[in-house]
């Protein structure tokens, strides 16, 4: 095989295994689909076969039951797979981040194919198969210029829309994620690290990605960061699952069944306070910091990505050594 169909080649196994990512990320698999997850590697096919419902039926019955369980659980629950979610600053689906992706798509002329927020990562990692493709129809034909146009967007969607906030969303997943959602995980990492290694440099990108939201605009010292703003990844850097506000009221031995996730940690705060347990709640938060930063350390495919993230991390470190040496100042002013 000649270096053309190689290259090729290659773009279009990249391609199908976008392809494949992108759908196992919208719903749990079933049917035709769950036989093309099992046979897309051994971890996938070993976490698969050790599924079981709870009668301890073997496949297929259990993978339906245990998987839709699973996708609960990690993706809905647990860690949303929208880019909102870690890059605007409300914390929220869609906008600005959402946004991006949709002018993205245009400037592309990429179909939207799921009836999903756009920043969900599905739909990025359909566009990333479609430009994947374009790719490898580049190199049949062999045209240096088309090659070049379609590696360009190809990067850029990467850069752009993806790889600012792969590396946190993977950190929380892997908190949460169950044996198949941990192997899927493992399989769009060492896809997008495969990706990553054939992309060119690339000193400009195409406009309007290039105006994508930047998670370096919100940076906030220690000293700034509030209770309220610790409920909103893009600002401290750590997304919190409901099963990680759980652990945290558990460790501070306090209740924990109230409000919005946006109120639930300044109520965990006080009411630790209240309980006498504000150092375990505080000694708890540390250890899913260094957990988190731990995680965003071991994900290659952030690369340089992971820098602001690892910068919010510190900051959020600062800040809870601010409010226990506060704490400490207002007792000694009180005795």
């Amino acid at each position: 095989m000649n270096a053309k169909l190689a290259a090729a080649a290659r773009c279009e196994a990249r391609a199908r295994g976008y392809e494949l990512l992108a759908t196992l990320f919208a719903e749990p698999p079933r049917g035709e689909l769950l036989e093309r997850a099992r046979s897309s590697s051994e971890a996938m096919e070993d976490a698969l076969g050790s599924l079981t419902n709870e009668a301890g039926e073997p496949a297929p019955t259990a993978n339906r039951e245990a998987l839709a369980a699973q996708y609960h659980q990690a993706l809905e629950r647990g860690v949303p797979p929208y880019a909102g979610v870690f890059l605007n600053h409300d914390g929220l689906v869609g906008g600005h981040a959402a946004d991006a992706v949709a002018r993205f798509a245009a400037l592309c002329e990429l179909p939207l194919r799921y009836d999903l927020s756009p920043d969900h990562l599905t739909v990025i990692l359909e566009q990333l198969a479609e430009l994947s493709q374009r790719e490898a129809r580049a190199h049949r034909v062999g045209s240096p210029g088309a090659i070049r146009a379609a590696e360009r967007l190809s990067h850029a969607c990467l850069q752009t829309l993806l790889l600012p906030w792969i590396a946190p969303f993977a950190a929380a997943l892997r908190r949460v994620a169950t044996p198949f959602y941990r192997a899927l995980l493992d399989e769009t990492l060492g896809l997008l690290e495969h990706h990553v290694h054939y992309c060119p440099r690339l000193n400009t990108l195409p406009q309007p990605a290039a105006r994508f939201l930047d998670p370096n605009r919100q940076a906030k010292d220690g000293a700034s960061i509030s209770q309220d703003d610790m409920a909103y990844a893009q600002r401290v850097g750590l997304y919190l699952p409901p099963s990680d506000i759980t652990w945290l009221a558990r460790r501070a031995g306090v209740a924990h069944g109230f409000g919005s996730r946006a109120l639930t940690l300044g109520r965990l705060f006080d009411a630790a306070e209240r309980a006498g347990s504000f150092d375990a709640l505080q000694g708890a938060l540390l250890e899913l910091v260094d957990h988190s930063r731990k995680a965003l350390q071991d994900i290659g495919a952030g690369g340089p990505h992971a820098a602001p993230w690892l910068a919010r991390l510190a900051d959020l470190e600062a800040f809870l050594a601010h409010l226990a040496n506060a704490r400490e100042e207002h007792g000694a002013c009180g005795s």
